[in-house]
């Protein structure tokens, strides 16, 4: 009997036939590791944090180099854990050892921020292994798979229909009364939402190489539009979401890396954050004002604002330092962990799962129970608890409190475990049913629609990222069915709208 190799040689022996670029790449990798802490050391850094934060970097970026060499399916892996290394890894680099409390700022202890770096080493481990051990499971292949293969003329229509239904619905929004927008506003959200839906098709049109210049006209159009509207509600996320999926389907369907829309993303949202907090602390405190002034206006003030701003850091009247800080400071989350960790369960005891609450009641919908309590108590809780903002502070502003975060304010340890457990179980699970190969397009666009908020929603609660999840997969893939290639036209392969479980 044949011996398998060692994993060693089998892996060196991947790498010995992968791409010149992909071995350059990580003979760089290799080097950095090596030469940032040596050079940085003789500075005001600590040796064991810039071990630890170039260790989880190299966690992180793992399943990208998996990925390029040749794993198939959507990178939503790669994507994920990018996002935790740029929230997790680099701000040890760049950023300032503390946090910004209601009183001012805190430095935080050299014990706390170690920790915090060991436990979300631990927690990206845990999410990797939990998120490829499912997909090695002979039960996954046991449920049904959502099948949505697009008939090109429909998807051609609903993108036209999504697109117009979504100015349509900015109107509507502007007439209704508070109290009956929260009513609706998880309908709303799902409607909205299908605009991201829209681009994702429409990618597959571009990219795929089936499509022609109308469709890439039509493609950019609806990406510049549903940008331009997040940017006109002065929320970063909204503005970058319709960007992140044009990102991550170019990605897929082309098998590159796009680089330059990376830096393109990278340069805006560089350009502004740092007078972001200005524009919104201005719509708290004067909402009389706020509420005559258009979205377009302030979209206006926003870019003059920044524009002047960087005009004063380029100057010099203005400390450039302070600028780029002022936008790395939003992607901060190893600090924000550290101090949790600091105050957790000396000061604050562990709650018990208590911030989860909002998970057994989030099924329910709220045009049937109006006063349904809003989304957003354990980052309410985080903020006050941890000396972040206020009681009154909370009704203007939101606080993230952290997925890794929130589980340790919960159980500790563990509690980290369990949450990175869950995101890659779920992540996987999800992907497989809404996103599979049998999927199509239209199953591959529904589930980036959604996928592209746990980027941003893993600095914030769990109630916030799980919430009404499957709730709008399964709403999404409904308002999608009458795009679906007919069953009558589809090869024997391709099954109805839910696949039957294999039952071989």
């Amino acid at each position: 009997m044949q011996l398998k190799p060692p994993f060693l040689m089998s892996l060196v022996g991947t790498l010995s036939k992968a791409p010149k670029r992909i071995r350059f790449s990580l003979a760089l990798l290799a080097f950095i590791n090596v030469a940032v802490p040596a050079v940085l050391s003789n500075y005001d850094y600590s040796v064991t944090q810039l071990v630890l934060a170039m260790i989880l970097l190299d966690i992180c970026l793992f399943p990208t180099f998996r990925y390029v060499l040749g794993e198939s399916g959507l990178p939503i892996l790669p994507i994920l854990c990018l996002a935790f290394a740029a929230q997790y890894a680099l701000p040890v680099f760049f950023q300032e050892q503390g946090v910004i409390l209601n009183d001012g700022f805190r430095y935080l202890d050299e014990g706390p921020v170690v920790a915090a770096l060991i436990l979300s080493i631990l927690g990206v481990v845990t999410l990797q292994v939990a998120y490829y051990s499912l997909n090695h499971r002979k039960a996954v292949k046991l449920l049904p798979h959502v099948s949505l293969p697009l008939n090109r003329r429909r998807a051609e229509i609903f993108c036209v229909a999504v697109f117009l239904l979504a100015l349509l619905l900015g109107r509507v929004q502007a007439l209704l009364p508070d109290q009956v927008l929260l009513q609706f506003s998880s309908i709303i959200s799902l409607l909205q939402n299908q605009l991201l839906v829209a681009i994702g098709i429409l990618a597959w049109f571009v990219f795929s190489g089936i499509g022609n210049r109308v469709h890439k006209i039509l493609l950019y159009t609806i990406v510049a539009a549903a940008a331009v509207k997040g940017f006109t509600t002065t929320m970063m996320e909204a503005m970058m979401t319709p960007l992140a999926v044009l990102f991550i389907s170019k990605w897929f369907y082309t098998k590159r890396f796009p680089v330059s829309m990376l830096i393109v993303v990278g340069v805006i949202f560089l350009f502004l954050s740092p007078v972001k907090k200005n524009i919104r602390t201005a719509i708290v405190q004067d909402t009389s004002a706020a509420a005559e002034t258009s979205t377009t206006d302030r979209a206006t003030d926003w870019v003059n604002q920044a524009v002047s701003y960087w005009s004063e850091s380029f100057s010099g009247r203005r400390d450039l330092a302070e600028s780029t800080s002022d936008a790395s400071v939003r992607t901060d989350l190893i600090h924000t962990f550290a101090h949790i960790y600091s105050l957790t369960p000396s000061v604050v005891p562990y709650q018990y799962g208590d911030t989860y609450r909002y998970l057994t009641i989030t099924w329910v919908p709220r045009i049937l129970w109006p006063e349904k309590p809003i989304a957003n108590a354990a980052n309410n809780y985080y903020a006050v608890a941890y000396d972040i903002s206020t009681e009154e502070g909370v009704k203007t502003s939101s606080f993230g409190a952290t997925l890794m975060g929130e589980g340790y304010m919960n159980f500790g340890i563990a509690g980290v475990v369990i949450l990175m457990a869950f995101l890659g179980l779920v992540t996987s699970l999800l992907e497989d049913v809404f996103a599979g190969a049998q999927s199509g397009a239209g199953g591959q666009a529904i589930f980036l629609a959604t996928f592209v908020y746990f980027l941003n929603g893993i600095g914030t609660s769990a109630e916030m990222l799980f919430g009404a999840l499957i709730q709008n997969l399964v709403a999404s893939c409904i308002l999608l069915w009458w795009v679906r290639t007919p069953p009558s036209s589809q090869s024997v392969s391709h099954l109805p709208l839910i696949q039957p479980a294999s039952q071989g």
